[in-house]
């Protein structure tokens, strides 16, 4: 099943959290989540609609208390468009249209507008950050959000675009006395409760900051990974605590992390050892902990029995090169996951997970916070939580170069012809270019080449470079061959083959048989052939053309039962002529 959102959350400082994943989400919201296949397959198939341009309406400097508006066109009509834009620190600030009651009504032009609310806008520069839209009903419903140089975050129907045009820049500046940047420092931090503690008792966990907070979150996890969390709000001390209970397992309790949120909705949190190890948004100060917050580690001794569960690792696939990121959360008996953006879990929740994480933005990756929770009286011995960083998609990527290999005889007069190699991506428009002593060739751009007397003597080679969209060409040139003069008179000269696997008498284990066979000839090969007798019967034949080149190896794979055989080899020239044909007696054990 897909994760599903939470009924409650525990604290305001994940409610905060939830409400901001949940704005994204609603910005995003698919108002037909279960939409027919031919809808799904009428919305990928029409025309990507696309903002056609953005004007900031309002001065380009604002106070506390103005109004941005911001203008908006496309030449299709849309349903709804809303802005993401971002300021200073970081913080992102969710721009839209004024709700109006009844049916909305689809428009080519339009304004979404933001209140420079007191306390909640940084002061400096204010950029565009992302924008979402959506158009059409039914089976045309689709809707995009991208990014501000119009790479897409989310798309419905899923796969409809990669990136759309790049939207206008919108760029204003706030000017507010309000200094968001400040974070508290935890300057004292203790446990009054008792070293061990039993159910009914209270932990309890005293600290002190230098600023102001909202809340602050103790996140602990006991010895069968099952998580608790304590919270104290408000001012610059307090005390966190909460009853343990029969939740609880037997045994050590330790610290996993601290999280300080202030009163702006900024957060820091620091691990047990008092580093810092993330903060949003990422402008605001560096701040501090006390340097070993392991002290707040205790024991529970409770009668209480659980049963113990194996917790599946996260399988994650970062963000490559034509790859999207990915995480996978297998379902496991008796629990459940949540997941959040950042250090949260409490985003969603739900049995499974497989799928492009919601709101990982391609410019600036995401980071995510998967926890692993129980049901009554189930835990686990192993890892319950992760935290997991997707790195950003690359802007552009190279196209990944095949092996150019030319074939055919070298010689004034003939054809030669340029295997390309493969080559990725898939669709890859591939371009060709013969040299002569490494110099372009005028007019030698196909795939074939026929050697004039200019090139007696001279090296060719051939340049194949690929070109696909996103990506950034790649170039990869074959190895060079020497034109020689055209042999005169006619060609009675027989191939050379020789067998290089199996050897003669050779017992070969288990029932595959590798076969190769070499051949060389003045003039150029025909064919390069090797058959397997049993008992004097043709019992497999394999071959491969050689195309005219001088050279060339057949190399083919026979599966055999077990018994005796001969391979026959030879080889053949353009001419006609046939080399020698060589026997080699052979064992497959089987």
């Amino acid at each position: 099943m897909q994760f599903r959102r939470p009924a409650q959350i525990c604290s305001a400082a994940a409610l905060a959290l939830a409400l901001a994943v949940t704005a994204t989400a609603t910005a995003n919201a698919v108002p037909n989540p279960t939409a027919p296949a031919e809808a799904v397959a009428a919305a990928a198939t029409a025309a990507v609609p696309a903002i056609a341009s953005l004007e900031l309406e309002t001065s380009a400097v604002v106070v506390d208390g103005d109004t941005v508006r911001i203008g908006w066109t496309s030449e299709t009509a849309l349903n709804s468009v809303s802005l993401t834009l971002v300021d200073a620190l970081g913080y992102r600030h969710y721009v839209a249209a004024p709700y109006v009651p009844g049916p909305y009504v689809p428009a080519t032009s339009g304004t979404v507008s933001a209140t420079i609310e007191p306390g909640t806008w940084a002061a400096g520069p204010v950029a565009l950050d992302s924008a979402a839209y959506s158009w059409g009903s039914g089976a045309e419903y689709g809707s995009l959000t991208v990014e501000a140089d119009g790479r897409v975050v989310d798309a419905y129907p899923e796969g409809l675009a990669a990136a759309v045009p790049a939207l206008d820049p919108v760029a204003f500046t706030v000017d507010t006395d309000t200094d968001l940047s400040q974070v508290p420092s935890l300057l004292n931090v203790s446990r009054s409760s008792d070293d061990v503690l039993e159910v009914g008792d209270t932990l309890a966990v005293e600290w002190a900051t230098d600023l102001d907070v909202e809340w602050v979150s103790f996140d602990f996890v006991d010895a069968v990974g099952r998580a608790h969390s304590v919270f104290s709000s408000g001012g610059s001390t307090g005390t966190a605590t909460t009853t343990v209970d029969d939740s609880w397992g037997d045994g050590d309790v330790t610290l996993r992390q601290v999280q300080v949120w202030t009163p702006a909705m900024s957060v820091v949190v620091f691990d047990r050892a008092g580093e810092v190890v993330w903060k949003n948004p990422v402008g605001i100060d560096d701040t501090t902990a006390p340097a070993d917050l392991g002290g707040l580690d205790f024991d529970v001794d409770t009668d209480a029995v659980f049963q113990l569960v194996d917790v599946p690792a996260p399988i994650v696939t970062d963000a490559g090169c034509g790859v999207e990121p990915h995480l996978v959360l297998q379902d496991f008996e008796h629990g459940s996951w949540s997941m959040g953006k950042a250090f949260s879990q409490s985003g969603d929740s739900g049995e499974s997970y497989d799928l492009r994480p919601w709101g990982y933005s391609p410019n600036h990756g995401a980071s995510y916070g998967v926890a692993a929770s129980f049901d009554d009286g189930w835990g686990t011995t192993g890892q319950t939580v992760w935290m997991i960083d997707f790195a950003p998609t690359p802007v552009e990527c190279d196209v990944t170069a095949g092996t150019p290999v030319i074939t055919g005889s070298a010689v004034v007069g003939s054809t030669l012809n340029a295997n390309p190699g493969t080559w990725g991506p898939e669709g890859v428009e591939l371009s060709t270019q013969w040299l002569r002593n490494g110099e372009p060739i005028a007019g030698a751009v196909s795939t074939a080449y026929t050697a004039v007397a200019a090139d007696l003597g001279a090296s060719l080679s051939v340049r194949v470079t690929g070109t696909a969209s996103g990506y950034a060409p790649t170039t990869a040139t074959s190895a060079a061959v020497v034109v020689q003069a055209a042999p005169t008179g006619a060609d009675k000269v027989k191939p050379v083959a020789s067998l290089v696997t199996p050897t003669v008498g050779v017992t070969v284990a288990g029932t595959s048989v590798q076969l190769r066979v070499d051949a060389t000839d003045d003039r150029g090969l025909n064919r390069v052939t090797a058959n397997i007798y049993r008992d004097g019967k043709l019992f497999k034949s394999t071959f491969t053309a050689a195309g005219g080149a001088l050279a060339a190896t057949h190399t083919a794979t026979a599966s055999l039962p077990a018994g005796d055989y001969v391979v026959r080899f030879n080889a053949s020239d353009l001419a006609g002529n046939v080399s020698t044909t060589g026997n080699a007696a052979f064992t497959v054990a089987g």
